[in-house]
């Protein structure tokens, strides 16, 4: 079974018949794609947390125009 992204380890912290724990560092790997999917995905959740208030704005503005145009309805 292989890795999904390419890199190689860098440093080898246990060896054959060493006891692990989980949670332990096995290895260190460099892998220049995997530092770029974290930029990425850094980037983009940088961008959802920023557009959040917005959304929310926007959400409260259109559910108030929705109640007043429905009011507005009742009361032809």
């Amino acid at each position: 079974m292989g890795s999904p992204l390419r890199g190689r380890a860098i440093d080898i912290r246990v060896r054959r018949g060493d006891q692990v724990a989980q949670g332990d560092t096995l290895c260190v790997i460099e892998s220049p794609e995997l530092g770029e999917a974290q930029a990425e995905f850094l980037q983009r959740r940088i961008a959802r947390e920023a557009a959040a208030p917005a959304a929310e704005l926007a959400k409260s503005l259109w559910d108030r125009a929705r109640l007043l145009h429905e009011q507005s309805q009742g009361s032809r």
